[in-house]
């Protein structure tokens, strides 16, 4: 009668060990010396012993047992299992939460309750090891793996929890007398990308397009970046993500968000605290998102989480070369020490050569220039001069050390994106012709200097010309020597007629 009240709650077991991908063998374990068959299925604690082996286990990693419940008979032909509340789980078992799962009755023999599914049996393995965390319930057994595989043999029949520091492995199995479970390892990884705001997108193309592994963007841009971490299964354990920037990026504190299969997740589940560089010898970062347990334990197989976070291209920003990179490291385990992969992305800026000419090619000085980022109308971009180069500004560059002016010369701006570009001039040198219309030039994945022949421009860069203006006759130059000449010769004819005259008037 007892065994067939048991009958029921043995159902569960096959559901779980399908649920975990488990591989259950039954071989002989019967004591040395009896006359048994070479498989055993049936027995009793009296008489049998049971093993519990993992293999593909992590080492160095821990690995734990518990029997939570003892296993009195079996017959696994006919799927009748007689348990009873191991002695040090009595408490357990007396609450309501773990009576919501399985529960005694008054010949203390243990039945299922409820639904009998997978994501029931995965929540009371998870309450238990955390009641036995709570409240100091010692393993049956602890190894630490120093291979493929970890042993426990010699078991008192049972029914287990088994788990280990990794986090992948917590599940519930029976001795009957032996149980082979694979620990697939499957830890979870994790993909950087960064938005590339500046992409031209091709027709049928939308937002999620700019996403990829690098990007473009000026210094003083805002850049965003995400990172998605995929769970392969439940069990999840000690996430930690680490995310380090090179020192052309600045994290802007505030701009973490989490979101789990596109919903977004609760503060209290995760906090992020920005690392001191070099404060972890072992692994230094600028940021860590660190998950509470109660939100790894929600996790379920193929979960996404997806963190969003933004870094400003600052003043420090390599041009072009290897980029600025940004490195997202996850670990995980009840250490967090468990390797879950990495990620990179690089985010690259570049500069371009400016330089102001005569019609034969030779380096002229005294004109001004403005670059915006429209062909009319548009702000002037601030900029500030470092010697013969000038650097896009960024936000905390004090207002008395920017301008929107480029005195020309020969002169370099860094830290542009991709993109096209205009200047304006809007002081041309003294004696040439200023420009009618901005001057375009475009960046397109490198940077772009100007080379010169002494004082005589040679290519690259953008050579902006001049012409001179026509020198024009003076309006008074020519009329004036006439009225002289004329006046002059007016005065000599007046002297010669008042000199005749007066000869006359003597000889008359």
């Amino acid at each position: 009668m007892k065994m067939k009240v048991m009958k029921r709650f043995s159902s569960i077991l096959l559901a779980l060990v399908m649920m975990l991908a488990m591989v259950m063998t039954v071989s002989a374990t019967q004591p040395e010396g009896e006359d048994t068959p070479t498989a055993t299925t049936q027995g009793t604690s009296a008489n049998t012993r049971g093993s519990i082996t993992i293999n593909n286990t992590i080492e160095g990693q821990t690995y734990a047992i518990y029997r939570i419940f003892d296993l009195e008979s079996f017959n696994s032909t006919t799927d009748s299992y007689s348990y009873k509340v191991a002695e040090k789980w009595q408490a357990f078992f007396a609450t309501t939460e773990a009576q919501a799962y399985a529960k005694a009755n008054e010949d203390g023999y243990v039945s299922w309750v409820g639904e009998n599914t997978d994501s029931r049996a995965a929540e009371l393995a998870k309450l238990a090891l955390q009641y036995a965390k709570n409240n100091g319930i010692a393993a049956d057994g602890t190894e630490v793996a120093g291979g493929e595989n970890v042993a426990f043999p010699e078991l008192p029949l049972g029914y287990y929890l088994v788990d280990s520091t990794v986090g992948t492995l917590c599940v519930l199995t029976t001795t009957n007398p032996t149980q082979n479970i694979e620990d697939k390892n499957e830890g979870p990884s994790i993909e950087k990308e960064v938005k590339d705001e500046k992409k031209e997108l091709k027709e049928n193309e939308t937002e999620e397009d700019r996403w990829g592994e690098q990007s473009t963007a000026n210094i003083g841009d805002t850049v965003e970046f995400r990172a998605t971490i995929s769970v392969p299964k439940s069990g999840a354990e000690g996430y930690v993500m680490h995310d380090k920037m090179s020192s052309g990026l600045t994290f802007v504190n505030d701009s973490v968000k989490v979101e789990l299969n596109g919903t977004e997740v609760d503060a209290a589940y995760y906090n992020y605290q920005v690392v001191a560089p070099g404060s972890e010898a072992d692994d230094p970062c600028t940021f860590e998102v660190v998950f509470s347990q109660d939100f790894c334990d929600s996790l379920k197989a193929d979960d996404k989480i997806v963190i969003t976070y933004s870094a400003v291209l600052n003043k420090d920003a390599v041009i072009a070369g290897n980029g600025n990179t940004n490195d997202v490291q996850l670990k995980y385990g009840e250490n967090h020490d468990i390797d879950g992969g990495s990620d990179q992305t690089k985010t690259y800026t570049y500069k371009f050569g400016l330089v102001k000419v005569d019609g034969d090619k030779e380096l002229l000085t005294g004109a001004e220039f403005e670059l915006y980022t429209t062909a009319e109308g548009g702000e002037a971009i601030k900029l500030v001069k470092e010697g013969d180069t000038y650097r896009l500004a960024i936000a905390e560059d004090a207002e008395d050390t920017t301008t929107t002016t480029i005195e020309a010369g020969n002169v370099t701006i860094k830290g542009l994106g991709n993109g096209t570009y205009w200047l304006e001039e809007t002081k041309a040198p003294d004696g040439y012709n200023k420009l009618s219309e901005r001057q375009s030039f475009t960046i397109a994945d490198k940077s772009d200097e100007v080379s010169m022949n002494g004082d005589i421009y040679g290519q690259g860069g953008l050579a902006v010309m001049n012409q001179t203006g026509t020198e024009l006759p003076s309006t008074g130059g020519i009329g004036t020597t006439i009225f002289y000449v004329v006046g002059g010769i007016l005065v000599v004819g007046a002297v010669v007629l008042l000199v005749v005259k007066k000869r006359m008037s003597h000889q008359a």
